[in-house]
């Protein structure tokens, strides 16, 4: 579960990295957010949810990661979505 956690993280972080490329590429040629776009960012959320959950998971089942940041991270996780949504609007 360890390593399917992080390889959920790596997926979520990349793709948020392009989503964020191409949100800057609208923005630069005065294109709103199109519904594909909204719906990969809704897609992103779902994948940061299950990472969430297995993170929890592990923690319930294990040791604490090694840097208290980890745990700041994923309580910002799931509140992204909205915020993303009204900023692209």
């Amino acid at each position: 579960m360890l390593l399917l956690h992080g390889q959920i993280a790596v997926a979520v972080v990349r793709s948020r990295l392009i989503l964020g490329i191409r949100g800057l590429g609208n923005a630069l040629h005065g294109a709103g957010a199109s519904p594909g776009y909204r719906g990969a960012l809704v897609v992103g959320e779902g994948l940061a949810l299950v990472q969430v959950v297995l993170g929890a998971a592990l923690r319930a089942a294990g040791p604490r990661p090694p840097a208290p940041i980890h745990d700041r991270h994923s309580a910002l996780v799931l509140p992204l979505l909205p915020v993303i949504h009204g900023l692209a609007r």
